[in-house]
């Protein structure tokens, strides 16, 4: 983000000025987005349902298990880089957020 900040204002290029204002707007989202996952998770939590539901479909053994933590790390990249695609695309294609 502060790379692309930096090469974005200091070019006279649109190309890279869009990129990271797409790319801004799309951590923005992420970042709202999992405020509000976060916040709703912590509500939902305090009823009982929810958290037998959880500890049914998600054992303490799958949550500590490395390979688990090998593939949520693999997601966690794979829609990082997938941020960045889709804004450099978008900037490609003449959206600039």
């Amino acid at each position: 983000m502060v790379v692309s900040g930096i090469v974005g204002g200091n070019t006279k290029t649109s190309l890279l000025a869009g990129f990271h204002k797409n790319l801004l707007i799309a951590l923005w989202l992420a970042f709202v987005a999992t405020w509000v996952v976060g916040i709703v998770s912590w509500i939902l939590w305090r009823f009982m349902a929810f958290r037998s539901f959880t500890s049914a479909h998600f054992e303490s053994e799958t949550l500590e298990n490395p390979l688990w933590e090998h593939r949520m790390t693999i997601l966690f990249c794979a829609l990082l880089a997938s941020i960045v695609a889709i804004a450099y695309v978008l900037a490609v294609g003449g959206y600039h957020g």
